[in-house]
Protein backbone atom coordinates (compact mmCIF):
# COMPACT_ATOMS: atom_id res chain seq x y z
CA UNK A 1 0.00 0.00 0.00
CA UNK A 2 1.52 3.50 -0.49
CA UNK A 3 2.48 5.06 2.63
CA UNK A 4 0.58 8.50 1.62
CA UNK A 5 -2.52 9.22 0.54
CA UNK A 6 -1.22 12.83 -1.23
CA UNK A 7 2.01 13.92 -2.61
CA UNK A 8 1.99 17.48 -3.42
CA UNK A 9 5.43 19.18 -4.94
CA UNK A 10 6.05 22.46 -3.91
CA UNK A 11 5.51 24.91 -0.43
CA UNK A 12 3.96 27.79 -2.61
CA UNK A 13 0.84 29.37 -2.82
CA UNK A 14 -0.71 26.25 -4.60
CA UNK A 15 1.28 23.33 -2.63
CA UNK A 16 0.38 25.07 0.71
CA UNK A 17 -3.56 25.75 -0.65
CA UNK A 18 -4.02 22.39 -2.21
CA UNK A 19 -2.55 20.22 0.35
CA UNK A 20 -5.03 21.62 3.03
CA UNK A 21 -8.49 20.45 2.37
CA UNK A 22 -6.56 17.00 1.67
CA UNK A 23 -5.30 17.16 5.37
CA UNK A 24 -8.73 18.91 6.46
CA UNK A 25 -10.58 15.88 5.10
CA UNK A 26 -8.40 13.37 7.41
CA UNK A 27 -6.40 11.83 4.46
CA UNK A 28 -2.52 11.41 5.21
CA UNK A 29 -0.48 14.23 2.72
CA UNK A 30 3.24 14.93 2.33
CA UNK A 31 4.58 18.38 0.90
CA UNK A 32 7.64 17.78 -0.92
CA UNK A 33 10.00 20.92 -1.33
CA UNK A 34 13.22 22.48 -1.36
CA UNK A 35 12.10 24.60 1.09
CA UNK A 36 15.13 27.14 1.80
CA UNK A 37 14.27 29.79 4.28
CA UNK A 38 14.90 32.98 5.78
CA UNK A 39 16.63 34.11 8.97
CA UNK A 40 13.25 34.69 10.86
CA UNK A 41 12.18 38.72 10.82
CA UNK A 42 12.36 40.40 14.69
CA UNK A 43 8.90 41.66 15.34
CA UNK A 44 10.27 45.95 14.68
CA UNK A 45 7.62 48.60 15.89
CA UNK A 46 10.06 51.04 14.33
CA UNK A 47 8.72 52.88 11.24
CA UNK A 48 10.59 53.15 7.71
CA UNK A 49 11.49 56.79 8.59
CA UNK A 50 12.70 56.11 12.35
CA UNK A 51 14.83 53.18 10.88
CA UNK A 52 16.47 55.59 8.38
CA UNK A 53 16.91 58.37 11.32
CA UNK A 54 17.89 55.81 13.80
CA UNK A 55 19.55 52.46 12.92
CA UNK A 56 23.65 52.57 12.72
CA UNK A 57 23.25 48.99 10.55
CA UNK A 58 20.24 49.99 8.54
CA UNK A 59 22.39 48.60 5.06
CA UNK A 60 21.73 45.10 6.55
CA UNK A 61 17.86 45.97 6.59
CA UNK A 62 17.80 47.39 2.98
CA UNK A 63 20.60 45.90 1.19
CA UNK A 64 21.83 42.51 3.27
CA UNK A 65 24.82 41.94 4.83
CA UNK A 66 26.17 41.21 1.64
CA UNK A 67 25.07 44.32 0.27
CA UNK A 68 23.22 42.52 -2.54
CA UNK A 69 20.07 44.76 -2.65
CA UNK A 70 22.22 48.01 -4.30
CA UNK A 71 20.05 48.35 -7.50
CA UNK A 72 22.36 47.87 -10.66
CA UNK A 73 19.76 48.24 -13.14
CA UNK A 74 18.21 44.82 -12.00
CA UNK A 75 14.54 45.96 -12.03
CA UNK A 76 12.16 46.59 -9.01
CA UNK A 77 11.29 42.35 -8.49
CA UNK A 78 14.89 41.29 -8.73
CA UNK A 79 16.14 43.83 -5.82
CA UNK A 80 13.13 42.59 -3.65
CA UNK A 81 14.82 39.12 -4.21
CA UNK A 82 18.21 40.28 -3.09
CA UNK A 83 19.29 41.19 0.50
CA UNK A 84 18.03 39.77 2.70
CA UNK A 85 15.43 37.97 0.70
CA UNK A 86 18.21 36.74 -1.88
CA UNK A 87 17.02 33.04 0.13
CA UNK A 88 13.86 33.62 -2.25
CA UNK A 89 15.74 32.60 -5.97
CA UNK A 90 18.35 30.91 -3.80
CA UNK A 91 19.70 27.72 -6.14
CA UNK A 92 17.25 28.63 -8.80
CA UNK A 93 19.73 28.43 -11.75
CA UNK A 94 21.53 25.07 -10.38
CA UNK A 95 18.39 23.22 -9.79
CA UNK A 96 15.97 24.61 -12.95
CA UNK A 97 18.77 26.20 -15.49
CA UNK A 98 16.67 28.10 -18.22
CA UNK A 99 17.90 29.03 -21.94
CA UNK A 100 16.35 32.30 -22.64
CA UNK A 101 16.94 35.16 -25.33
CA UNK A 102 16.68 38.75 -23.96
CA UNK A 103 14.08 37.54 -20.59
CA UNK A 104 14.87 37.36 -16.96
CA UNK A 105 12.85 34.73 -15.48
CA UNK A 106 13.41 34.50 -12.12
CA UNK A 107 12.56 30.92 -10.16
CA UNK A 108 11.61 30.28 -6.56
CA UNK A 109 12.51 26.72 -4.47
CA UNK A 110 11.82 28.98 -0.75
CA UNK A 111 9.92 27.56 1.17
CA UNK A 112 6.67 29.74 0.36
CA UNK A 113 8.05 30.36 -2.97
CA UNK A 114 7.70 33.62 -4.28
CA UNK A 115 5.15 34.77 -1.31
CA UNK A 116 8.08 35.13 0.60
CA UNK A 117 8.58 38.45 -1.46
CA UNK A 118 5.08 39.27 -3.14
CA UNK A 119 3.00 42.46 -2.60
CA UNK A 120 -0.24 40.37 -1.42
CA UNK A 121 -1.81 42.84 -4.14
CA UNK A 122 -5.09 40.54 -5.22
CA UNK A 123 -7.83 41.12 -7.69
CA UNK A 124 -10.77 38.41 -8.32
CA UNK A 125 -10.95 36.99 -12.15
CA UNK A 126 -14.36 37.94 -13.69
CA UNK A 127 -16.40 34.72 -15.36
CA UNK A 128 -14.91 35.85 -19.18
CA UNK A 129 -11.40 36.06 -17.31
CA UNK A 130 -12.18 32.59 -15.27
CA UNK A 131 -13.89 31.18 -18.72
CA UNK A 132 -10.53 32.59 -20.48
CA UNK A 133 -8.31 30.81 -17.93
CA UNK A 134 -10.35 27.73 -18.22
CA UNK A 135 -11.88 27.33 -14.57
CA UNK A 136 -15.47 27.19 -13.62
CA UNK A 137 -16.75 30.13 -12.45
CA UNK A 138 -19.24 28.50 -9.96
CA UNK A 139 -16.67 26.33 -7.93
CA UNK A 140 -13.74 29.84 -8.36
CA UNK A 141 -16.03 31.69 -6.72
CA UNK A 142 -16.41 29.53 -3.71
CA UNK A 143 -13.15 28.73 -3.09
CA UNK A 144 -12.72 32.69 -3.35
CA UNK A 145 -14.47 32.57 -0.12
CA UNK A 146 -12.69 29.99 1.60
CA UNK A 147 -9.29 31.58 0.59
CA UNK A 148 -9.64 34.60 1.75
CA UNK A 149 -11.33 33.81 5.19
CA UNK A 150 -8.06 31.01 5.30
CA UNK A 151 -5.50 34.04 4.55
CA UNK A 152 -7.45 37.21 5.92
CA UNK A 153 -8.22 38.92 2.84
CA UNK A 154 -9.30 42.60 3.41
CA UNK A 155 -10.73 44.85 0.94
CA UNK A 156 -14.25 45.91 -0.06
CA UNK A 157 -16.20 43.87 -2.58
CA UNK A 158 -19.92 42.86 -3.08
CA UNK A 159 -18.63 39.14 -3.82
CA UNK A 160 -16.49 38.35 -0.51
CA UNK A 161 -16.81 38.70 3.42
CA UNK A 162 -13.43 40.12 3.87
CA UNK A 163 -11.56 42.39 6.80
CA UNK A 164 -12.14 46.23 6.20
CA UNK A 165 -9.98 47.60 3.98
CA UNK A 166 -6.65 48.87 4.48
CA UNK A 167 -6.48 52.68 4.45
CA UNK A 168 -4.83 55.09 1.98
CA UNK A 169 -2.17 57.66 2.60
CA UNK A 170 -2.84 60.65 1.78
CA UNK A 171 -1.35 61.14 -1.98
CA UNK A 172 -3.74 58.09 -2.76
CA UNK A 173 -6.54 60.08 -1.03
CA UNK A 174 -6.38 62.98 -3.09
CA UNK A 175 -5.83 61.64 -6.37
CA UNK A 176 -9.31 59.35 -5.66
CA UNK A 177 -10.96 62.16 -4.78
CA UNK A 178 -10.19 63.92 -7.98
CA UNK A 179 -10.80 60.25 -9.69
CA UNK A 180 -14.22 60.38 -7.88
CA UNK A 181 -14.72 63.77 -9.14
CA UNK A 182 -14.09 62.60 -12.92
CA UNK A 183 -15.12 59.76 -12.52
CA UNK A 184 -17.53 60.06 -15.78
CA UNK A 185 -14.80 61.09 -17.73
CA UNK A 186 -12.12 59.06 -17.08
CA UNK A 187 -14.38 56.00 -17.21
CA UNK A 188 -15.97 57.54 -21.44
CA UNK A 189 -11.78 57.18 -21.60
CA UNK A 190 -11.84 53.57 -21.26
CA UNK A 191 -10.90 53.01 -17.00
CA UNK A 192 -11.72 53.04 -13.51
CA UNK A 193 -9.98 53.05 -10.61
CA UNK A 194 -10.29 51.58 -7.26
CA UNK A 195 -8.33 50.25 -4.25
CA UNK A 196 -7.85 46.73 -4.50
CA UNK A 197 -7.37 43.45 -2.58
CA UNK A 198 -4.92 42.70 0.13
CA UNK A 199 -3.31 39.26 1.41
CA UNK A 200 -2.74 41.77 4.22
CA UNK A 201 -4.41 41.66 8.00
CA UNK A 202 -6.42 44.60 8.97
CA UNK A 203 -7.88 42.49 11.80
CA UNK A 204 -6.04 40.08 14.26
CA UNK A 205 -6.33 36.82 13.30
CA UNK A 206 -4.06 33.54 13.92
CA UNK A 207 -1.78 34.96 16.04
CA UNK A 208 -1.03 37.76 13.18
CA UNK A 209 -1.23 40.90 13.73
CA UNK A 210 -3.13 44.01 11.87
CA UNK A 211 -0.92 46.02 9.67
CA UNK A 212 0.25 48.86 11.28
CA UNK A 213 1.59 51.42 8.34
CA UNK A 214 4.85 51.44 9.13
CA UNK A 215 6.09 51.73 5.21
CA UNK A 216 8.42 48.66 6.30
CA UNK A 217 5.80 46.37 3.66
CA UNK A 218 8.98 45.93 1.16
CA UNK A 219 11.53 45.47 3.79
CA UNK A 220 10.35 43.18 6.30
CA UNK A 221 6.98 41.61 7.67
CA UNK A 222 6.48 42.19 11.52
CA UNK A 223 3.98 40.55 13.14
CA UNK A 224 2.63 38.54 9.79
CA UNK A 225 0.73 41.00 8.41
CA UNK A 226 0.89 40.30 4.72
CA UNK A 227 0.24 36.77 3.82
CA UNK A 228 2.87 34.24 2.87
CA UNK A 229 2.62 30.20 2.07
CA UNK A 230 4.54 29.06 4.82
CA UNK A 231 2.07 30.73 7.70
CA UNK A 232 -0.34 27.72 6.11
CA UNK A 233 2.61 25.48 5.90
CA UNK A 234 3.23 26.03 9.88
CA UNK A 235 -0.12 25.14 10.69
CA UNK A 236 -0.47 21.96 8.74
CA UNK A 237 2.72 20.58 10.31
CA UNK A 238 1.15 20.76 13.24
CA UNK A 239 -1.17 18.29 11.72
CA UNK A 240 -0.39 14.39 12.57
CA UNK A 241 -1.27 13.69 9.06
CA UNK A 242 0.48 15.83 7.44
CA UNK A 243 4.82 15.39 6.91
CA UNK A 244 6.46 18.18 5.30
CA UNK A 245 9.71 16.86 3.50
CA UNK A 246 11.89 19.17 2.47
CA UNK A 247 15.73 19.40 1.02
CA UNK A 248 14.36 17.67 -1.94
CA UNK A 249 13.89 17.97 -5.36
CA UNK A 250 11.18 16.11 -7.44
CA UNK A 251 12.85 14.57 -10.87
CA UNK A 252 10.22 12.73 -11.64
CA UNK A 253 6.96 10.80 -11.76
CA UNK A 254 5.24 7.82 -12.65
CA UNK A 255 1.62 6.44 -12.39
CA UNK A 256 0.23 3.24 -12.65
CA UNK A 257 -3.20 1.63 -11.61
CA UNK A 258 -3.60 2.14 -8.71
CA UNK A 259 -0.22 4.73 -7.19
CA UNK A 260 1.73 7.09 -8.37
CA UNK A 261 5.84 7.01 -7.39
CA UNK A 262 7.56 10.48 -7.01
CA UNK A 263 11.79 10.49 -7.64
CA UNK A 264 13.38 13.27 -5.60
CA UNK A 265 16.37 14.00 -5.18
CA UNK A 266 17.94 14.14 -1.54
CA UNK A 267 19.79 17.65 -1.75
CA UNK A 268 22.15 16.78 1.97
CA UNK A 269 23.45 13.06 0.92
CA UNK A 270 23.02 13.51 -2.89
CA UNK A 271 21.18 10.26 -3.13
CA UNK A 272 17.91 9.28 -5.05
CA UNK A 273 14.75 8.61 -2.90
CA UNK A 274 11.29 7.39 -3.89
CA UNK A 275 7.84 8.18 -2.58
CA UNK A 276 4.37 6.64 -2.89
CA UNK A 277 1.11 7.86 -3.02
CA UNK A 278 -2.18 7.11 -4.25
CA UNK A 279 -2.48 10.82 -6.27
CA UNK A 280 0.46 13.24 -6.89
CA UNK A 281 -0.27 17.29 -6.88
CA UNK A 282 2.00 19.11 -8.69
CA UNK A 283 2.33 22.88 -7.79
CA UNK A 284 5.82 23.57 -8.09
CA UNK A 285 5.12 26.92 -10.35
CA UNK A 286 4.13 26.52 -13.73
CA UNK A 287 7.05 26.32 -15.12
CA UNK A 288 8.64 23.60 -13.13
CA UNK A 289 5.80 21.88 -13.22
CA UNK A 290 6.00 21.52 -17.09
CA UNK A 291 9.83 20.76 -16.27
CA UNK A 292 8.29 17.72 -14.12
CA UNK A 293 6.11 16.24 -17.12
CA UNK A 294 8.16 16.99 -19.66
CA UNK A 295 10.93 15.00 -17.93
CA UNK A 296 8.84 12.22 -16.69
CA UNK A 297 7.11 11.63 -19.88
CA UNK A 298 10.32 11.92 -21.96
CA UNK A 299 8.95 14.69 -24.15
CA UNK A 300 12.43 16.45 -25.02
CA UNK A 301 12.45 18.75 -28.09
CA UNK A 302 8.52 18.92 -28.53
CA UNK A 303 7.69 22.75 -27.59
CA UNK A 304 4.93 23.36 -25.47
CA UNK A 305 2.76 26.53 -25.37
CA UNK A 306 3.94 28.99 -22.00
CA UNK A 307 2.57 32.42 -21.23
CA UNK A 308 4.36 35.10 -19.80
CA UNK A 309 2.86 38.72 -18.73
CA UNK A 310 4.15 42.05 -20.52
CA UNK A 311 4.85 45.15 -18.16
CA UNK A 312 5.17 49.02 -18.90
CA UNK A 313 6.21 51.45 -15.64
CA UNK A 314 5.49 54.78 -15.99
CA UNK A 315 6.76 56.86 -13.40
CA UNK A 316 4.66 60.07 -12.92
CA UNK A 317 4.68 63.15 -10.60
CA UNK A 318 1.59 64.55 -8.92
CA UNK A 319 1.54 67.83 -9.14
CA UNK A 320 -0.80 69.03 -6.23
CA UNK A 321 1.57 66.99 -3.71
CA UNK A 322 4.56 69.06 -4.74
CA UNK A 323 5.81 70.37 -1.52
CA UNK A 324 3.86 68.41 0.83
CA UNK A 325 5.62 65.53 3.34
CA UNK A 326 4.85 62.11 2.64
CA UNK A 327 2.74 60.05 4.98
CA UNK A 328 5.01 58.45 7.35
CA UNK A 329 2.34 55.81 8.55
CA UNK A 330 1.35 53.54 5.39
CA UNK A 331 1.37 50.78 4.24
CA UNK A 332 3.50 49.78 0.95
CA UNK A 333 2.18 48.58 -1.71
CA UNK A 334 -0.08 49.56 -4.30
CA UNK A 335 -2.71 51.95 -2.71
CA UNK A 336 -5.07 52.12 -6.06
CA UNK A 337 -5.54 49.89 -9.13
CA UNK A 338 -6.36 51.55 -12.93
CA UNK A 339 -8.48 49.02 -14.69
CA UNK A 340 -9.06 49.33 -18.95
CA UNK A 341 -12.76 48.73 -19.62
CA UNK A 342 -11.77 47.18 -23.03
CA UNK A 343 -11.34 43.47 -23.40
CA UNK A 344 -9.58 40.99 -25.75
CA UNK A 345 -10.43 36.89 -25.04
CA UNK A 346 -12.37 38.05 -22.63
CA UNK A 347 -9.77 39.58 -20.36
CA UNK A 348 -9.69 42.84 -19.78
CA UNK A 349 -6.52 44.83 -22.08
CA UNK A 350 -4.50 46.56 -19.78
CA UNK A 351 -4.38 46.41 -15.87
CA UNK A 352 -1.84 48.40 -13.66
CA UNK A 353 -1.45 49.18 -10.43
CA UNK A 354 -0.78 52.93 -8.86
CA UNK A 355 2.30 53.18 -6.33
CA UNK A 356 3.76 55.65 -3.86
CA UNK A 357 7.92 55.87 -3.41
CA UNK A 358 8.00 56.75 0.15
CA UNK A 359 10.12 53.61 1.45
CA UNK A 360 11.95 52.84 -1.82
CA UNK A 361 15.14 53.58 -1.79
CA UNK A 362 16.31 57.12 -3.99
CA UNK A 363 19.13 54.99 -5.42
CA UNK A 364 16.39 52.76 -7.95
CA UNK A 365 15.32 56.46 -9.44
CA UNK A 366 18.34 57.65 -10.98
CA UNK A 367 18.16 55.98 -13.78
CA UNK A 368 14.92 57.78 -14.25
CA UNK A 369 16.48 61.49 -14.30
CA UNK A 370 18.42 62.98 -17.20
CA UNK A 371 20.40 64.54 -14.71
CA UNK A 372 24.07 64.25 -13.39
CA UNK A 373 24.35 61.34 -10.58
CA UNK A 374 24.98 64.21 -7.80
CA UNK A 375 22.14 66.66 -9.39
CA UNK A 376 19.52 63.39 -9.98
CA UNK A 377 19.40 62.64 -6.12
CA UNK A 378 19.36 65.88 -4.83
CA UNK A 379 16.17 66.45 -7.29
CA UNK A 380 14.54 62.77 -6.69
CA UNK A 381 15.08 63.50 -3.07
CA UNK A 382 12.58 66.67 -3.30
CA UNK A 383 10.48 64.72 -5.62
CA UNK A 384 9.80 61.85 -4.12
CA UNK A 385 6.89 62.67 -2.06
CA UNK A 386 4.99 63.50 -5.06
CA UNK A 387 6.13 60.85 -7.46
CA UNK A 388 3.33 57.98 -8.26
CA UNK A 389 4.39 54.92 -10.26
CA UNK A 390 2.08 53.25 -12.82
CA UNK A 391 2.86 49.68 -13.65
CA UNK A 392 0.87 48.51 -16.21
CA UNK A 393 0.28 45.13 -17.15
CA UNK A 394 -0.86 43.23 -20.34
CA UNK A 395 -3.23 39.64 -20.54
CA UNK A 396 -1.59 36.41 -22.44
CA UNK A 397 -3.08 34.01 -24.77
CA UNK A 398 -1.82 30.97 -26.07
CA UNK A 399 0.23 31.22 -29.17
CA UNK A 400 2.31 28.98 -31.00
CA UNK A 401 5.55 31.00 -31.49
CA UNK A 402 5.44 31.43 -27.42
CA UNK A 403 7.20 28.18 -26.26
CA UNK A 404 8.91 26.03 -23.67
CA UNK A 405 10.93 23.03 -25.06
CA UNK A 406 12.95 20.47 -22.48
CA UNK A 407 16.78 19.88 -23.70
CA UNK A 408 18.63 17.05 -22.83
CA UNK A 409 22.68 18.47 -22.19
CA UNK A 410 25.39 16.49 -21.28
CA UNK A 411 25.21 18.50 -17.96
CA UNK A 412 21.78 17.98 -17.63
CA UNK A 413 18.57 18.78 -18.76
CA UNK A 414 17.55 22.67 -19.71
CA UNK A 415 14.48 24.42 -20.26
CA UNK A 416 14.45 26.80 -23.53
CA UNK A 417 11.80 29.55 -23.47
CA UNK A 418 10.87 31.34 -27.00
CA UNK A 419 9.02 33.91 -26.37
CA UNK A 420 9.31 37.00 -29.67
CA UNK A 421 8.27 40.01 -29.04
CA UNK A 422 5.46 40.78 -31.69
CA UNK A 423 5.45 44.28 -33.51
CA UNK A 424 1.74 43.82 -33.53
CA UNK A 425 1.22 43.14 -30.44
CA UNK A 426 3.57 45.91 -29.11
CA UNK A 427 2.01 48.30 -31.31
CA UNK A 428 -1.39 47.48 -29.29
CA UNK A 429 0.45 47.74 -26.16
CA UNK A 430 2.00 51.10 -26.82
CA UNK A 431 -1.81 52.26 -27.63
CA UNK A 432 -3.60 51.12 -24.30
CA UNK A 433 -0.41 52.67 -22.34
CA UNK A 434 -0.83 55.65 -24.60
CA UNK A 435 -4.61 56.00 -23.12
CA UNK A 436 -4.12 55.52 -19.80
CA UNK A 437 -0.88 58.23 -19.73
CA UNK A 438 -3.74 60.64 -20.71
CA UNK A 439 -6.72 59.67 -18.47
CA UNK A 440 -3.89 59.82 -15.80
CA UNK A 441 -2.64 63.37 -16.64
CA UNK A 442 -6.84 64.36 -16.43
CA UNK A 443 -6.44 63.33 -12.61
CA UNK A 444 -3.55 65.69 -11.93
CA UNK A 445 -0.49 63.00 -12.60
CA UNK A 446 2.00 63.97 -15.18
CA UNK A 447 3.94 61.24 -17.18
CA UNK A 448 7.64 61.70 -16.95
CA UNK A 449 8.93 58.72 -19.03
CA UNK A 450 7.86 55.31 -19.97
CA UNK A 451 9.89 52.46 -19.31
CA UNK A 452 8.70 49.13 -21.64
CA UNK A 453 9.93 46.01 -20.05
CA UNK A 454 8.59 43.69 -22.57
CA UNK A 455 8.70 39.89 -21.33
CA UNK A 456 11.84 40.34 -19.65
CA UNK A 457 12.12 40.50 -15.54
CA UNK A 458 9.19 37.77 -14.93
CA UNK A 459 7.61 36.44 -12.30
CA UNK A 460 4.10 35.69 -13.64
CA UNK A 461 4.01 32.85 -15.58
CA UNK A 462 1.45 30.34 -16.81
CA UNK A 463 0.85 27.32 -19.23
CA UNK A 464 3.09 24.54 -20.34
CA UNK A 465 0.15 21.14 -19.81
CA UNK A 466 -3.15 20.46 -20.70
CA UNK A 467 -5.43 19.48 -17.62
CA UNK A 468 -9.30 18.20 -17.43
CA UNK A 469 -11.45 21.09 -15.42
CA UNK A 470 -10.80 18.81 -13.14
CA UNK A 471 -7.19 19.26 -12.86
CA UNK A 472 -6.10 16.41 -13.80
CA UNK A 473 -2.87 15.89 -16.02
CA UNK A 474 -3.46 15.06 -19.82
CA UNK A 475 -3.23 11.47 -20.00
CA UNK A 476 -3.34 10.07 -16.45
CA UNK A 477 -5.94 9.25 -13.64
CA UNK A 478 -3.74 10.30 -10.34
CA UNK A 479 -2.03 13.07 -11.09
CA UNK A 480 -3.12 16.57 -10.84
CA UNK A 481 -2.17 20.05 -11.78
CA UNK A 482 -3.00 22.71 -8.69
CA UNK A 483 -0.83 25.56 -9.95
CA UNK A 484 -1.51 27.77 -13.15
CA UNK A 485 0.88 25.12 -15.61
CA UNK A 486 -2.67 24.24 -17.05
CA UNK A 487 -4.27 27.95 -17.58
CA UNK A 488 -5.21 28.32 -21.18
CA UNK A 489 -4.85 32.34 -20.76
CA UNK A 490 -2.86 34.59 -18.32
CA UNK A 491 -5.10 37.68 -17.44
CA UNK A 492 -3.51 40.96 -16.51
CA UNK A 493 -4.32 41.28 -12.90
CA UNK A 494 -2.41 39.75 -10.38
CA UNK A 495 -2.95 35.95 -10.29
CA UNK A 496 -2.14 35.31 -6.68
CA UNK A 497 -5.53 34.83 -5.26
CA UNK A 498 -6.98 32.72 -8.18
CA UNK A 499 -3.83 30.76 -7.99
CA UNK A 500 -4.72 29.97 -4.37
CA UNK A 501 -8.49 29.36 -4.74
CA UNK A 502 -8.15 27.20 -7.84
CA UNK A 503 -5.61 25.05 -6.15
CA UNK A 504 -8.06 24.70 -2.92
CA UNK A 505 -10.65 23.18 -5.66
CA UNK A 506 -8.15 21.17 -6.88
CA UNK A 507 -7.87 19.95 -3.46
CA UNK A 508 -10.87 18.89 -3.10
CA UNK A 509 -11.21 17.29 -5.93
CA UNK A 510 -8.49 14.79 -5.16
CA UNK A 511 -10.40 14.41 -1.68
CA UNK A 512 -13.65 13.61 -3.63
CA UNK A 513 -11.70 10.97 -6.04
CA UNK A 514 -10.02 9.22 -2.75
CA UNK A 515 -13.42 8.97 -0.82
CA UNK A 516 -14.98 6.74 -3.86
Amino acid sequence: MPKYDVIVVGSGLAGVHAAYPSVENGLSVALVDVGHAGVAEKNDTRSFEEIRRGEAEQYKIFLGDDLSGIDLGQGHFRSMVSGRRSYVVEGAEKYAPLSHEGLDIPQSFARGGFSEAWSGISELFDAPELEAVGLPQQEMNQNYQAVATRIGLSGASKDLALQKPPRMDEQAKQFYEKYRANEEAIRKAGFFVEQPLYAMQTEEKNGRIPQTYRDMDFWDNSGKVVYRASYTLEELIKRDNFSYISGSLALSFEESSEEVKLVVRDLKSGSMVSHVARTLVLAAGAINTTRLVLRSSQSYDRPTPILLKKHYIVPCLFLSRLGKRGDVRRHSFAQLAMHGLSRTSGMNEIYGQLVGYNSLLLSKLVRYAPLPVPEAFRAIAILAPALMFADFRFPSISDDRHNVTLLKKETGDELLITYPDESEQRQRQDALVKKAKKALRKLGLIPLMTERHGYNMQSHYAGGVHVSEKGILQGHERVYVADSAGWKALPAKPSGLSIMANANRIGLEVSRFLAH
